[in-house]
C-alpha cells in the first residue's frame, strides 16, 4: 500500500504528463492523444483521492465504488460529482 506522501508525488506526475498530452493532442488535432492525456488527468484524482482518504484515517480504496463512498464518508461530495463525471466521459 502506497504511503499518502507517495500518492500525491504520482498525482503530480499523471497530472503533468496528462496535461502535457493533453494540450499536444490538441495542437495537433490528435483525438486519441487528447484522450490519453485526459485518462492521466484522471489517474492523477485517483491517486489525489486516496492520499486524502488516507490522510483522513480510511483504508486506501480499491475500486471507484470504495472510493466513492469513501470520499462521501468524509464529507468531500465535490470530489464524488468530480469523480462520477470524469469516469462516465472516459468511459
Amino acid at each position: 500500500m502506497a504511503k499518502v506522501k507517495d500518492h500525491l508525488k504520482s498525482a503530480e506526475e499523471f497530472y503533468a504528463l496528462g496535461t502535457e498530452e493533453y494540450e499536444e493532442g490538441l495542437r495537433k488535432g490528435d483525438t486519441t492523444r487528447m484522450r490519453e492525456g485526459c485518462e492521466k488527468i484522471f489517474h492523477a484524482y485517483v491517486e489525489a483521492a486516496a492520499a486524502l482518504v488516507q490522510k483522513r484515517g480510511l483504508p486506501e480504496p480499491d475500486s471507484h465504488g470504495e472510493r466513492w463512498e469513501a470520499l462521501d464518508k468524509i464529507g468531500e461530495r465535490r470530489l464524488v460529482e468530480i469523480g462520477d463525471f470524469a469516469f462516465l466521459y472516459l468511459h
